[in-house]
């Protein structure tokens, strides 16, 4: 019997290190990671097994065995699930996926990250056994292969792979070799406690053997099959902990059982924190999918839309069949039904939270509000539910509002929802789009999340009241603001027009406006161009190279307009002049964000205005 030795994949020695080191004082949750690996392992088998029922064979009541050795300071922790291939114990306790690895040693070097919590979130459980063992080997045979396999490591550089004839019939079998600080944990009842707190929940008999005797140590019942009023708060915690891989309570938990035309049971959770991959491409929901108790699969996109995607939980269907297929429930319309209800549900208790504690919500939509935002845009059936939902910063407010209550406070003769887009909010706030609806004690509603620009053109209104870009063409000020402007269009027409001259291969137009009170100029999108905040966020992302052509505002009070409509006036101009006209331009389009289009003439006429200056 030949053996090889393998490397680690080099992501996985640092992990072995910080592991060991950094996660000392939660030294028990192996035992939670390797059970509930065992766990996985036999509800992989069970559905594999109802489109191939030799993969059981005679040994059909799957479980965990648990067994310790007080002499020899070790613990055997053995399941008769899939079971790995050779391939299968390198990929999965050799190598880790390079995404997952990099955010984990990012994340666990971090000050205050919660280590416990990190291990099981970033898929690196497994070595959690390391914390506690001087040699760890595994013993695995695949279901329906007569090859058995031994990965044997002591958690340092290498691990070894051989062939043997040790390894159970099917399924694994792992030996720890306790280290001296870990000796207490060589006895059951030591481990009982531990798997009482996190693994009584599982739909899988755990028992511990003694040589003589078997004895089952937790219910082997699912949780969620059982009556709301026979399952205590503290159940309910260690589920969420053991599917989410997190150490946090649930922000909510909602378990609700459907009867009628289409039964199931949902037990779903809100999280407390956003997962590390909330915002990554390909993240899903974390939803798994059980019929009559058998785990289906942990893969179907169909089971809710994706601005879901932070839920957890288990939905158990009596009514799909048991050899249904992860294709055919593509399709299936029983899929649709519950993705309907689930919606609601969720919907429901976000509502209803919002309406009795505002507070708690409020630190809900800090956490989830730019996922739930994307429904406004993709789901027209929810649309109005989830603009009901949303809370946002305003010009106005030091807490985020919803869009009733700035509905409710907004002046009579208001026809608009103001908003203005951008990065952060305290440069929003000193915007000099904002100046007249300052003065006129208008409220604006400030969006900072990308998904905001997406989601505005679909929805376009609420209730009566349609959405307005303070940046985006003619906002439709009060009438008395705008008469105060057109008291001094008439005193600088020829400095409007001289800068049409200069500017006409820079701008689309010049002309007055009525936002400003306080700054000489700003620049707008006019009516039917792509907005200000809209165009910078796709060349930042590589996806717009066009240029627009903005609007120029001025402000015909202001002392810099003024003194420039004086110097027009006069046949023989100040020097340099005309670089006044550029710089105009130029620090309004800083200000939005936007792109100079020859930052070494800026430079210059920058220059030039110093020696003028002196």
């Amino acid at each position: 019997m030949s053996t090889e030795n393998i490397s680690f994949q080099a992501e996985v020695g640092k992990i072995l290190k910080l592991v060991t080191h950094s996660l000392y004082k939660d030294k028990k949750i192996f035992l939670r990671e390797l059970i509930s690996n065992a766990s996985d392992a036999c509800d992989k088998l069970r559905y594999s097994a109802l489109t191939n029922s030799k993969l059981l064979d005679s040994d059909t009541e799957l479980k965990v065995s648990i067994k310790t050795d007080k002499i020899n300071s070790q613990i055997i922790i053995e399941d008769n699930g899939i079971g790995m291939t050779k391939k299968e114990l390198i990929d999965n306790l050799g190598t880790i996926a390079k995404s997952g690895t990099a955010n984990f040693l990012e994340k666990i070097t971090e000050k205050n990250s919660d280590s416990s919590q990190l291990i099981g979130q970033f898929g690196v459980g497994f070595y959690s056994v390391f914390m506690v063992a001087d040699k760890v080997q595994v013993y695995s045979t695949k279901a329906g292969s007569k090859t058995g396999w031994l990965w044997a490591s002591s958690g340092a550089e290498k691990f070894s792979l051989s062939s043997t004839n040790e390894s159970p019939n099917r399924g694994t079998k792992i030996v720890i070799s306790l280290n001296s600080e870990s000796k207490e944990f060589s006895t059951i009842d030591a481990l009982k406690p531990i798997i009482h707190k996190y693994s009584d929940h599982l739909n899988l008999p755990i028992f511990f053997n003694d040589g003589k005797n078997s004895e089952q140590i937790n219910t082997g019942m699912a949780l969620w099959a059982r009556q709301k009023k026979d399952i205590t708060n503290e159940q309910y915690i260690e589920l969420y902990r053991n599917i989410s891989n997190q150490f946090d309570e649930p922000f909510q938990t909602i378990h609700f059982q459907a009867e009628g035309k289409l039964s199931y049971i949902g037990l779903i959770y809100i999280p407390s924190t956003p997962p590390f991959d909330l915002f990554m491409p390909d993240t899903r929901h974390k939803l798994k999918l059980h019929v009559k108790r058998v785990f289906i699969s942990d893969d179907i996109e169909e089971l809710v839309p994706n601005y879901l995607r932070f839920l957890y939980g288990i939905i158990d269907s009596e009514d799909l069949a048991l050899n249904v297929s992860r294709e055919t429930l593509q399709f299936n319309p029983m899929i649709s039904r519950i993705n309907k209800r689930i919606v609601n549900q969720i919907l429901k208790e976000l509502s209803k939270i919002a309406e009795k504690e505002p507070d708690k919500y409020q630190t809900f939509w800090k956490n989830f509000g730019p996922v739930l935002k994307e429904g406004i845009y993709t789901d027209s059936d929810q649309r109005d539910k989830i603009l009901n939902l949303a809370r946002f910063s305003s010009l106005n407010n030091t807490k985020s509002i919803s869009l009733h209550q700035y509905v409710a406070k907004m002046p009579k003769k208001q026809k608009h929802i103001y908003y203005l887009s951008g990065q952060d909010i305290e440069e929003l706030k000193n915007s000099p789009h904002l100046e007249s609806l300052k003065i006129n004690k208008m409220d604006v509603i400030l969006m900072t999340d990308p998904v905001d620009e997406v989601w505005i053109p679909v929805a376009s209104q609420f209730e009566d009241f349609t959405f307005k870009s303070v940046t985006h063409g003619d906002i439709g000020l009060p009438s008395k603001n705008k008469k105060t402007q057109e008291g001094n269009e008439d005193d600088v027409t020829e400095l409007i027009e001289w800068l049409k001259e200069k500017l006409i291969e820079d701008v689309k137009d010049v002309r007055i406006s009525s936002r400003l009170s306080d700054s000489p100029a700003c620049i707008i999108s006019d009516d039917g161009d792509l907005d200000i905040n809209i165009a910078n966020m796709l060349r930042e992302r590589g996806q717009l190279n066009q240029e627009f052509q903005r609007v120029l505002e001025i402000n015909p009070s202001h002392e810099l307009i003024q003194k420039m409509q004086k110097q027009i006036q006069k046949k023989t101009s100040k020097k340099n002049i005309d670089d006044l006209a550029f710089l105009l331009l130029d620090q309004a389009k800083l200000i939005e964000g936007e792109k100079l289009s020859n930052l070494g003439n800026f430079s210059k006429r920058i220059v030039n205005l110093m020696n003028d200056a002196l």
